[in-house]
């Protein structure tokens, strides 16, 4: 249900994308700001570890940003960049207390379609594949892929000035992928499924050629 609600919204905004006039600009710039990490567990029935509890904290995203615009209607925006979402595992084994962090290192390439409701306000979809790294060396981070994928969907707003064009938006990115895999030990073993959400409040810095664009919806 998810993926296929996914797949119907890239291909209605693909089809208004090939039919709207082209009026072409192409900016450039940086984006950063903060996130803030929900993740979602399964403990396996036969658990060696028990109690399981995933809490999430803070963390940040920044990098690089590219956005075509085809026309005052549809832009396509690609990012690629880092960001830093933060998790505590609590478990208990053999009657101990155990709590663990995974600082996540995500190395970030987003491919977007920007539609924009009004002249300033635009609809952000997007999917990303991501690279997961972690310094973390304890048993939570050593059982965390190195790979995920996810669909994004935000909401943003353009401050347009002379020289320069602010974009701040809101985006959440959610998982499709099952980035837990078992490494053999006792809490590998105890957790069968982790996903991870990351909501990100993104500010951004354009530059480039920009168009005047028209109050239509």
């Amino acid at each position: 249900m998810k993926y296929g609600a996914i797949v119907i919204m890239l291909i209605l905004l693909t089809r208004q994308v090939a039919f709207s006039q082209v009026d072409e600009s192409f900016e450039m710039g940086v984006y950063l700001g903060p996130n803030f990490s929900s993740g979602t567990i399964q403990s396996r029935n036969f658990n060696s570890a028990s109690n399981v509890e995933l809490s999430s904290g803070t963390g940040f995203s920044l990098g690089f940003i590219f956005l075509y615009e085809l026309n005052p209607k549809f832009g396509l925006r690609s990012l690629l960049g880092t960001e830093f979402p933060y998790y505590t595992l609590d478990y208990e084994i053999s009657n101990q207390n155990q709590t663990e962090n995974a600082e996540l290192r995500i190395l970030n390439y987003s491919f977007q379609i920007n539609y924009y409701i009004l002249s300033e306000i635009d609809l952000i979809l997007s999917y990303s594949p991501r690279v997961l790294l972690t310094d973390n060396q304890n048993e939570f981070a050593r059982n965390i892929s190195k790979f995920e994928q996810s669909f994004d969907i935000g909401l943003g707003y353009e401050f347009e000035f002379p020289k320069m064009k602010i974009h701040p938006e809101i985006r959440y990115s959610i998982g499709l992928s099952n980035i837990w895999e078992d490494q053999g030990s006792d809490l590998g073993q105890s957790i069968s499924f982790f996903e991870s959400n990351v909501l990100s409040i993104i500010l951004s810095l354009y530059s480039g050629k920009f168009r005047k664009k028209k109050n239509s919806i």
